[in-house]
C-alpha cells in the first residue's frame, strides 16, 4: 500500500533534555512511494537544522534529502560537552566556536546512507582550543548494520597548554557496535605521534584496543610493546598495562 497525501508539522517552545526547542516547522508530501519534504527548519539552543528533498519510504524507491546544521556556538552544546568537572562542581564548562555541516541523505527507509562534510572554526573548551576543524561522514545503512568512514582533522591546537599543528583521527564502521581506528598528530616543533587499533562496544561499556603506537621525538622513536585495553564506562575508565620502548630498550 503507498501512503498518500500531505501534513505539516509545528513545534511550539519546549525543553527535551535539556536542549530548548523553539518554534519549528515542516511541509510534507506522501506520494509514489516517497516522503517528499517541501521545507523543514527546526531551531534549537543547541543547533539549526534545515533540510528539503525526498527519501523512499519502502525498498526499491531510492531518492536523496539534503540538509543543513548550523551550531553557533558550542555553548549550545553543553549538554553533550559537559566535563565531570563541571558536573561536579556545577561550574559551567568555558565554550566557544561555531560548526557547520552540509549533508545528504540517500536511499530509502530500509537502506539510508548519509554523506557529509563537518566544518568548525574558533573552537574552544576550558583553556583547549582550535583554529579550524574539518570532518567527513560516509555511513551506509545507518538505520541498519552502519558500515562506512567517519574522519576528522583539527589545526592549530592548543591542548594541556602543548601547541600542536595538526591531529586526525578516522573511524572505519564494520557494525554498529565494532571498528577500526587510526590516529595522528604533529607539533609545531617536529614530534609525530601516530596511533591505531579497534574499538567495540558491549552494553554501556567501550573497549579500545591499541594495537600500535609510534611517537618520535627528535631522534628518539617509540612503539607500542603490546597491544593494550582502555575499557570505557559511565562511571570508571580503566587503561591496561601500555608500555612503550624505543631502541635502546627503555
Amino acid at each position: 500500500a503507498n501512503l498518500t497525501g500531505s501534513a505539516s508539522v509545528s513545534m511550539e517552545r519546549s525543553e527535551f533534555d535539556r536542549v530548548h526547542v523553539f518554534a519549528s516547522r515542516a511541509r510534507l508530501q506522501f506520494g509514489d512511494g516517497r516522503m517528499r519534504v517541501d521545507s523543514m527548519r527546526l531551531e534549537t539552543s543547541a543547533a539549526t537544522v534545515t533540510a528539503d528533498g525526498s527519501l523512499g519510504l519502502h525498498a526499491g524507491i531510492a531518492d536523496s534529502l539534503r540538509f543543513d546544521a548550523t551550531v553557533d556556538s558550542l555553548g549550545g552544546l553543553r549538554p553533550f560537552l559537559e566535563t565531570r568537572t563541571a558536573l561536579t562542581t556545577g561550574t559551567p564548562d568555558s565554550l566557544a566556536g561555531a560548526l557547520s555541516i552540509t549533508g545528504m541523505l540517500t536511499g530509502n527507509l530500509d537502506s539510508l546512507n548519509v554523506r557529509g562534510q563537518i566544518f568548525g572554526s574558533s573552537l574552544y573548551r576550558n583553556e583547549d582550543r582550535g583554529a579550524s576543524a574539518r570532518g567527513v561522514v560516509a555511513l551506509d545503512n545507518i538505520l541498519g548494520i552502519p558500515r562506512g568512514t567517519v574522519g576528522f582533522e583539527l589545526d592549530t591546537l592548543v591542548l594541556g597548554g602543548v601547541r600542536v599543528d595538526t591531529i586526525g583521527a578516522e573511524l572505519q564502521l564494520s557494525t554498529r557496535t565494532s571498528g577500526t581506528f587510526q590516529l595522528g598528530a604533529l607539533s609545531d616543533n617536529g614530534p609525530t605521534f601516530a596511533a591505531a587499533g579497534a574499538v567495540a562496544r558491549d552494553s554501556s561499556r567501550w573497549t579500545v584496543t591499541v594495537q600500535s603506537v609510534g611517537l618520535n621525538l627528535g631522534s628518539d622513536a617509540w612503539t607500542l610493546a603490546a597491544p593494550a585495553a582502555i575499557r570505557i564506562e559511565p562511571a570508571l575508565t580503566a587503561v591496561d598495562t601500555l608500555r612503550l620502548i624505543n631502541g635502546r630498550g627503555g
